[in-house]
């Protein structure tokens, strides 16, 4: 146990002499995360309305994604 906190010890004393550098990563992070949650809900809602009314794009959708 004594192990581990010491890694996170180290962890923390490199965040805060990394501040700016952790900062700039964090918002690259989730502008990707962003945008592929993004592009993946356009998709999938539409396809999802799509599936639930039409018995053809369900069988479609269903034999394509297995």
């Amino acid at each position: 146990m004594g192990e581990l906190l010491g890694v996170f010890q180290e962890a923390w004393t490199y965040f805060l002499s990394h501040q700016a550098e952790f900062l700039s990563a964090l918002r690259e992070h989730l502008a990707l995360v962003g945008a592929a949650l993004g592009v993946a809900v356009a998709v999938s809602v539409p396809l999802g309305i799509l599936t639930a009314r039409t018995r053809w794009a369900s069988v479609t959708v269903m034999n394509t994604v297995n």
